[in-house]
């Protein structure tokens, strides 16, 4: 009975004064959750800011490795291809695409995570040696590099709308950008499109095959061009909207033949030259008028 008295109603009444919350008393339980989760907070931030910091960009040191290891099993299983697009790298899922950026001379190249390694201190990432070349470290050996990941591992760009596609050329003027489209397009017997790229090499036009969903294919076409007459630069990354091919097989305009593709560069080439040509008969004829007002002796010219 002492006990049930607590919880008669008569009993049951509002402080007489207003109570702060520091003389509250927490149940033990609530304490204990309360503490457990601030340790599981603080034993995974800096996780958190590792992954964040990860995927933003990872310094430090490039190798390659090729001969040797060339035809020989990979840590995910695929068989080596020195002159593959890959690389490997200590904790990134395989099939993650990873643009390298030598901090040296300002190159970049995209590669795909197929194996494990480097296990040397320094060392972010050991690519193939075709991928070190495009680098411009392949007779150096090493080089400092920024890593910054492009896709997941399943090998599709993290940036939505984006794809992949196989570079072979550049060029500053849309005009050669479309008669070399059409040259090599007819050689290739597929679409060549122009890609608008003024931060690329060359501040102006990509020519290239695609677009391709996933690198691992972007990356086979690749190496089947290093057989032919036209070797290709590498694989970029692009929208894959908005890129007309200049040549469709298929097209009711299209070339048909290495003649009509010849003919049309040389007509984008002469109308080049025509438009230059006027330019400087413009300007020499503003020249002489501005010299006949002044009176001066047509020698100077």
């Amino acid at each position: 009975m002492k006990h049930q008295k607590k919880f008669l109603i008569c009993r049951d009444s509002a402080p007489l004064a207003p109570v702060g919350a520091a003389r509250v008393k927490r149940p033990f339980s609530g304490r204990l959750a309360l503490l457990v989760y601030t340790l599981i907070c603080l034993l995974t931030l800096p996780g958190a800011f590792a992954l964040a910091s990860e995927a933003d960009a990872i310094r430090g040191g490039a190798s390659w490795y090729g001969t040797p290891f060339h035809g020989r099993p990979t840590a995910n299983g695929e068989i080596f291809n020195t002159y593959a697009l890959t690389a490997a790298h200590k904790g990134l899922p395989f099939g993650t695409i990873v643009r390298v950026h030598n901090l040296k001379n300002g190159k970049h190249v995209l590669v795909r995570v197929n194996d494990r390694g480097p296990y040397v201190e320094g060392r972010v990432v050991d690519l193939s040696f075709k991928a070190a070349q495009m680098l411009g470290m392949a007779n150096s050996g090493v080089a400092p590099v920024r890593l910054e990941i492009i896709s997941g591992k399943k090998g599709k760009p993290l940036t939505e709308g984006n794809a992949f596609y196989v570079h072979l050329a550049d060029e500053r003027s849309a005009f050669k950008a479309r008669g070399k489209a059409a040259k090599l397009g007819i050689q290739l017997g597929t679409p060549v499109k122009t890609l608008y790229r003024p931060d690329g090499p060359a501040k102006g036009f990509a020519l290239c095959l695609g677009p391709f969903t996933s690198f691992k294919e972007a990356d086979a076409r690749f190496m089947a061009l290093q057989q032919g007459a036209i070797a290709g630069i590498g694989v970029i990354e692009a929208p894959a909207q908005g890129t007309v091919p200049f040549y469709t097989p298929d097209s009711s305009h299209a070339l048909r033949s290495p003649a009509q593709g010849q003919e049309a560069a040389d007509q984008y080439a002469m109308l080049w030259k025509t438009l230059a040509a006027s330019y400087h008969h413009s300007l020499y004829a503003l020249s002489l008028l501005a010299l006949e007002n002044k009176n001066f002796p047509p020698s100077v010219l």
